[in-house]
């Protein structure tokens, strides 16, 4: 009994964690790149409802079914969910980025998951979070349509995230430079972050060989979602910003 409430507390914790830091480090790249939010409303309104979902108490029913999605094997496997455990017992005053990396390790060295997985995964979390996703507006019927974004996404969005600059994962290096800024990403810090991200980012932080990777990984992907991004992003990093990417996957 008291190790099924420890594995609540665990996914619970890193549940918020996870959403909070990619709407993090999403709506750190709008702040530099306002541009973009033009052109993709579906994914700022995505982003925003991320931040809402990790900043609530997730109740009993939603707790259980996030931990069942990290010890079903299929899940767990493609997604690595447990190596964010290790989020937790750093404390809420520990740098998020040694976890993180690990985490990532993890995902990018397991296969991708197959579309079959992806469609159960949304189906469970849909089913037992709905009295969360209910305040963002979301609904039952959505579920086919959100299955289909996710099978839609994923692929990309798992070549950005495992994207490295020489033995260093894209993700771990922009975290660390971002935090060469803010000061030391915690977990009792970074929802704060999410609600108000600085307005001043060096280039050091946006104009790398890892935004530009994901840039151009987006770009060839889905291009609708940075159409008409090219021009800030050249008059910020240089016009050859959005040409070859140097990273590897």
């Amino acid at each position: 009994m008291a190790s099924a409430k420890v594995l609540q507390i665990q996914c619970k914790t890193v549940a918020r964690t996870t959403a909070t830091l990619h709407s993090l480090l999403f709506l750190s790249f709008l702040t530099r790149y306002p541009v973009l939010t033009m052109f993709s409303p579906r994914i700022v309104t995505l982003a925003a409802l991320v931040a809402s979902a990790a900043a609530q108490s997730l109740s009993t029913a939603c707790t259980n079914t996030l931990a069942g999605v990290a010890t079903n094997p299929d899940a767990a496997t493609c997604l690595s969910a447990g190596s964010l455990i290790s989020l937790v017992g750093g404390g809420s005053s520990s740098s998020i980025i040694t976890p993180i990396n690990t985490w990532l390790t993890s995902l990018c060295g397991a296969p991708a998951c197959s579309n079959a997985t992806l469609a159960a995964v949304v189906q469970n979390v849909t089913t037992g979070c709905s009295t969360e996703l209910s305040g963002l507006g979301f609904t039952s019927d959505l579920t086919s349509s959100v299955t289909a974004i996710v099978q839609q996404y994923y692929p990309t969005v798992r070549k950005v995230v495992c994207l490295k600059d020489g033995d260093t994962n894209c993700i771990t290096q922009t975290l660390t430079n971002f935090q060469s800024v803010v000061g030391t990403l915690t977990l009792s810090n970074i929802a704060n972050l999410v609600s108000n991200p600085p307005s001043n980012i060096p280039t050091n932080v946006t104009c790398t060989n890892c935004v530009k990777a994901a840039y151009s990984v987006i770009n060839q992907d889905i291009p609708s979602i940075v159409s008409g991004a090219a021009p800030s992003l050249q008059s910020e990093c240089g016009t050859s910003f959005t040409g070859k990417q140097f990273c590897s996957f």
